[in-house]
């Protein structure tokens, strides 16, 4: 199998200039919203995730049971009345992205498949779906050469056959017969037309999803979204996950029909050029920088159950490598499958390595091998030679001896000489030419030997170059140098940081700098490393950009909460609001009641950053009074931020920040008067800082008492406020570079 790079300059381009094109705002109405309940609730991820955040609050309709709502009668509601689907858009803008993301490219392709099916029909209901794909063709006329268009009514139109082959029963091999025009254009035109095609769909359902998403609450400055497949572009693999009887998608071809497969310019073994579809395509990117994570977003629509799919994210020398884990139809870290006779990749390459050009190398250079016999008949052929050397010398001296004939002696005859006989020399002469003969046959074998072994193994190393440049490109694909992780409760934390969430299958950059490059390549192959075959393979991903402070379950900001010299004050914290993230909270607090944990600090002096974050300042410059007495413009310094991470444990971090105005205690605590004694590194404003702080968590923890038992069940709420104010009685607050316990009374006074 190649490899074979593909460049996605054009489609990075499109996908940050397709939201220039007009495309209708979608309108969340009752219809809209009975499907969009029915997508989440039919996938167990997405309502595991989301549900919670599109909640239906109409009347009830309930099974025999009468417990559990039947899902169908919920549709029936909301489709007659979308306005009992609470869409809790506030708070969605604070979940996963990439679960969002895979929602609304669901949402998305539904919309395209509906479109496109009706794209002829003349009834009333499907008018705004003739408007829409209107808009539709408009862009995929812009992206066509200008050979696949025709002129009519004063307009360019892509021809009849190229628009039928938008529809999603086209598979890729179709696509490309029909676009070839049964050879009217050549290969590289044909390849045009199918790329067009390509960035057509991905491009509308890439908008439509980001409508989806901002109509959501979703917020992002960077928006990605690839509908991708791999292999020989015969079919989709994955065409039967979407169940025929579901009402929803009764009459329309599974939305996978959508996903495409990059095309490339082949030539074959007889030297005819084709265009085919590209087994390993390869995405390219960049991170998104300015100290943000980049997040991308996995979500398996087809693959072979016989092959394991793989995805290799490459940045630099670094690869994070992807597997499909069993029939989960989610992607690992690790590359275990516990099934027998599923192939794969690394399988291939261990087979092409151990098996075929072990095979050649062996062939060639082993024991027996081509290099073996090379030297052997060589040194056969030197022998004959000599052989021959030795032989002629002999029959040479036998054909001028005495009694040969041929030579006059001209010596006197000794007394009792005896003359040879000629017959004796005669046989001796036939058997040495014949002994002669046989080593000029030995030679001439050995020769042809030798020039037949070393055409044999001039193909054999031609071969092998083949095979161990398979091997490198194979080994390419993986990448050279593999990362190692360590994994905690579906969490595989990379050893460069980068992370994956085997949960929400979710694998995050970490921030930096300056945007890096990095790619995504889907690997597709047949269960035979010498197969010209691949399997298919269709995975969707979406990548945004990330701020850290996103997935946290809260984030609040309170500026300027209290007076000057003030460190005392009551103002809420929680609000009903906040009423899904406390429900939240008290089932974590419940399940991980090990896992709570505070971290609390009194900054003194920070300072703002670009982004709006607030940062302690390591080299303030404190004041007697505000320049001008002008203190207004110092009001945004002085602030308190609550942020609450909940992931594999419960982090509540609260830090409190004031401008460079030095506070003035009437009087001071001994304890407190300690800590500003000299050398003790510690300021007055820090001191004050920790105060705040302290005040904050005291608001905190009796707004979640309260708030806890009114949207949670009283018994559960109890018993996390226990374990919450346990751990908050444990917890310190820094302060430089002390420590003092978050509930010291001298700071504030009694709880």
């Amino acid at each position: 199998m190649k490899f074979i790079h593909f460049s996605w300059i054009a489609i990075v381009v499109l996908c940050t200039s397709t939201f220039n094109y007009a495309q209708k705002e979608i309108e969340l109405v009752g219809e809209k919203k009975a499907f969009i309940y029915h997508v989440i609730w039919k996938n167990k991820r997405l309502d595991d995730h989301l549900g919670k955040y599109f909640e239906y609050i109409g009347e009830p309709y309930l099974k025999r049971d009468g417990k559990t709502p039947k899902r169908d009668s919920v549709e029936w509601a909301i489709k007659n009345n979308g306005e009992k689907l609470l869409i809790r858009s506030t708070e969605l803008g604070k979940v996963s992205k990439g679960m969002l993301q895979e929602l609304c490219n669901k949402l998305a392709l539904h919309d395209l498949n509906l479109m496109v099916k009706h794209r002829n029909s003349e009834e009333p209901q499907h008018e705004y779906l003739l408007e829409e794909y209107k808009e539709f063709v408009d862009l995929y006329a812009t992206k066509l050469p200008p050979y696949a268009m025709k002129s009519e009514g004063g307009e360019d139109k892509p021809l009849l056959k190229m628009e039928k082959i938008l529809a999603p029963t086209y598979s890729t091999k179709s696509k490309i017969n029909v676009a070839a025009s049964g050879g009217a254009f050549d290969v590289n035109e044909t390849k045009a037309i199918v790329v067009a095609i390509n960035e057509t769909i991905n491009n509308w359902v890439a908008n439509r999803a980001r409508q989806y998403f901002e109509a959501f609450g979703g917020r992002m400055n960077y928006f990605d979204n690839q509908l991708m497949s791999a292999g020989d572009g015969g079919g989709f693999s994955g065409a039967s996950k979407e169940q025929k009887e579901d009402e929803w998608f009764r009459g329309l071809t599974p939305d996978i029909g959508f996903f495409y497969y990059v095309p490339e310019v082949h030539t074959d073994d007889k030297g005819k050029r084709k265009v085919q579809a590209m087994h390993v395509p390869v995405v390219d990117y960049k991170t998104y920088g300015h100290d943000t994570i980049t997040n991308i977003h996995f979500d398996i629509w087809g693959k072979s159950k016989e092959r394991q799919t793989t995805v290799v994210i490459q940045k630099g020398i670094n690869s994070y490598i992807l597997y499909d884990k069993d029939e989960s139809d989610l992607l690992s870290p690790d590359s275990n499958y516990n099934k027998d006779g599923v192939t794969t990749y690394q399988m291939l390459i261990d087979e092409l390595k151990n098996v075929h050009i072990a095979y050649y190398e062996e062939m060639i250079y082993g024991k027996r091998g081509y290099d073996y016999q090379i030297e052997y008949h060589t040194k056969q052929k030197d022998i004959c030679l000599e052989k021959i050397k030795v032989t002629e010398y002999k029959l040479n001296k036998i054909r001028y001896s005495t009694g040969s004939g041929n030579v006059v002696n001209y010596k006197p005859k000794e007394k009792n000489h005896q003359p040879g006989s000629n017959e004796s020399v005669k046989k001796q002469k036939r058997t040495t030419q014949d002994e002669l003969m046989y080593w000029y046959k030995q030679l001439e074998y050995h020769k042809e030997m030798i020039v037949k072994l070393k055409k044999e193994k001039e193909i054999a190393l031609e071969i092998l170059a083949t095979l161990k440049d398979k091997l490198s490109n194979m080994e390419k694909n993986i990448g050279y140098r593999v990362l190692t992780y360590e994994e905690k409760d579906g969490l595989y934390i990379f050893e460069d940081s980068s992370t994956f969430n085997y949960e929400t299958q979710d694998f995050k950059f970490m921030g930096t700098k300056h945007p890096e490059e990095y790619n995504i390549r889907v690997l597709s192959f047949d269960d035979k490393v010498l197969s010209t075959k691949a399997d298919e393979v269709q995975i969707h991903w979406s990548i945004c950009e990330e701020d850290i402070d996103e997935s946290l379950a809260l984030n609040k900001k309170f500026v300027d909460a209290f007076g000057i010299n003030s460190y005392t004050g009551k103002f809420p914290i929680l609000k009903e609001e906040d009423s899904v993230k406390i429900k939240e909270l008290v089932q974590f607090i419940i399940k991980n009641p090990k896992a709570v944990q505070f971290d609390l600090s009194g900054n003194g002096k920070g300072k703002i950053l670009e982004n709006g974050k607030y940062e302690k300042d390591n080299v303030p410059e404190y004041f007697k009074e505000y320049p001008n007495g002008d203190s207004i413009s110092f009001q945004s310094q002085n602030a308190t931020t609550l942020k609450i991470a909940m992931d594999k444990k419960l982090n509540i971090q609260l830090a409190t920040y004031t401008d460079g105005r030095e506070v003035f205690f009437k009087s001071l605590q001994k304890d407190v008067q300690k800590l500003l004694e000299p050398g003790s590194g510690v300021h007055r404003n820090e001191v004050i800082s920790a105060a705040r702080t302290q005040s904050v968590l005291m608001n905190f923890l009796s707004n979640f008492n309260s708030l806890a038992s009114k949207f949670a069940d009283a018994e559960e709420a109890a018993k996390a406020f226990s374990i919450l104010d346990k751990a908050a009685k444990k917890a310190k607050i820094n302060i430089g570079r002390v420590k003092i316990k978050a509930w010291d009374k001298s700071l504030v006074g009694k709880y």
